[in-house]
């Protein structure tokens, strides 16, 4: 949606390879925009990525937790741009 959701534009495939278990993807205050997700399918490694250019540039990853994952993912930025993430697993 262009419009904060009053009209809505026809689904793409994102080409986003995702697994099924959870997954988060927020735009930061930065403006790049944070993705979440297990990294296989087997739901293992939870690993998030920092794209930059609207998911052009995928420069940055770090792997959160490499062992069976994750239900219940959300994630929050404060203000001054700390950003949590919580999930359970198991």
């Amino acid at each position: 949606s262009f419009d904060i959701g009053g009209t809505w534009t026809k689904g793409v495939d994102s080409k986003i390879t995702n697994c099924s278990s959870s997954f988060f993807i927020k735009r930061l205050i930065s403006g790049r925009v944070l993705i979440v997700k297990s990294i296989n399918a087997d739901n293992k490694a939870l690993e998030a990525f920092l794209l930059e250019n609207d998911g052009k540039t995928w420069k940055y990853n770090l792997i959160l937790d490499d062992k069976e994952c994750a239900s219940s993912l959300d994630v929050s930025q404060t203000e001054d741009g700390c950003i949590y993430i919580t999930y359970s697993r198991e």
